[in-house]
């Protein structure tokens, strides 16, 4: 699997998701993977990957001093909405026809400054393509959200050889570990063989994807404020005290 990283872009640029389809009888059937060769588990899941229309992501990565929470519906054309908290810091977040809007005072105020963050208070702003501490957070969404990227690192594990180990279930799906030195892949049995958590060995907690092309209504907010406008052509500066 990939190697558990420490910065939050390189973090989220390895993830991989997961979760199991249902036949047309009304429930999940066995898709064979069980018995296949760990490296042959891996070929499948990363086709599967790519052809992935949307998923829910909710887990943890630890980011050094703090810890990052994600909640997050997306799509394939990249179209996102939920929920990131940093320490204690939460923010809800849209991406849609390529523009992403943040709301959260608190995010801000942390990264940039008082007065931009009380200017701001509880509306939707839409980021300006300049750099940015929220517009570092937003790039490394955009790297993990898209499912190709995905897919490219899954199919070059840094851990060295991957070996297949038993079946177990995990969030009520039936799964086949894949381990290298890295952590553990648990793939699905059931249905298309997504990937249904990854489990670094350290670093990070689990990560855990569910509602597979399940389809996810994104809508931006319609009375968003211009980042530029309210910092008045630039990007916030640091607060000396985060």
């Amino acid at each position: 699997m990939a190697r558990c990283p420490r910065t939050v872009l390189a973090a989220l640029s390895v993830l991989l998701v997961s979760a199991c389809g249902s036949s047309d009888s009304g429930g999940p059937l066995d898709n064979g993977e069980a018995a296949k060769p760990a490296d042959q588990i891996l070929k499948d899941s990363v086709a599967a990957l790519r052809g992935a229309q949307s998923v829910h992501l909710v887990g943890e990565l630890s980011t050094g001093s703090d810890v990052l929470g994600l909640d997050l519906r997306f799509t394939r054309a990249g179209n996102t909405q939920g929920t990131v908290t940093l320490g204690s810091v939460h923010a809800d977040i849209v991406i849609s026809g390529g523009r992403t809007y943040l709301r959260g005072r608190e995010l801000f105020a942390r990264f940039g400054n008082a007065q931009t963050a009380q200017a701001i208070g509880d509306h939707w702003v839409v980021l300006s393509a300049q750099s940015s501490p929220e517009g570092d957070i937003v790039q490394a969404l955009s790297d993990f959200i898209d499912f190709n990227k995905l897919a490219d690192v899954f199919a070059s594990p840094t851990g060295g050889a991957v070996t297949k180990g038993g079946i177990s279930t995990v969030d009520g799906r039936s799964v086949v570990a894949l381990r290298d030195s890295d952590g553990i892949l648990y793939v699905a049995t059931t249905g298309r063989p997504y990937p249904v958590e990854v489990k670094p060995d350290a670093g990070s907690k689990p990560l855990h994807f569910m509602s597979w092309d399940a389809g996810v209504d994104v809508k931006a907010p319609s009375d968003a404020l211009d980042l530029t406008s309210v910092t008045g052509g630039g990007s916030p500066e640091a607060s000396p005290t985060p």
